[in-house]
């Protein structure tokens, strides 16, 4: 399930990014609506991908039960790296249709849209499975919480 939402918000990125060049460089204005439907539809997928990984945690993706126990925020950022930069991703996209919502320029699509693109396909494909995987603390970690 995670797979799946992990590869159509990428897919789903990589649409919209194309689809707001093509309006920047072509003024063809039915991308700009293309480009919306699909940064609208990347942001629900990676949504539910932070879901799913919460439900199976059984606590939200980015906190863990050393933050009850008030360990530095930043520490915690390395052990969730890959949840965290879902997390970015998903709050460039919320963010960027808030501000199209507003604006009305379609112009922040071609800046945003690659840069969540970015952040998706870093966490995705470049960082090791042993951070993409879900996995306790590490006693380290454990042992400075306490």
């Amino acid at each position: 399930m995670e797979n799946f939402f992990n590869n159509c918000s990428f897919f789903l990125l990589l649409c919209s990014m194309a689809f707001y060049w093509i309006r920047a460089f072509f003024n063809i204005s039915i991308f700009s609506f293309l480009g919306k439907l699909t940064i609208i539809g990347a942001n629900l997928t990676m949504f539910f991908l932070l879901i799913s990984r919460g439900v199976l945690l059984y606590q939200f993706p980015l906190s863990n039960h050393a933050i009850k126990k008030n360990i530095i925020p930043i520490i915690l950022f390395f052990f969730f790296l890959y949840e965290a930069l879902i997390f970015l991703s998903w709050s460039l996209t919320l963010i960027h249709l808030i501000l199209e919502f507003k604006l009305r320029d379609f112009i922040i699509g071609t800046i945003i849209a690659p840069t969540a693109l970015f952040l998706n396909a870093f966490a995705s494909f470049q960082l090791p499975e042993s951070l993409q995987k879900l996995s306790p603390l590490i006693p380290g970690a454990i042992r400075y919480s306490r």
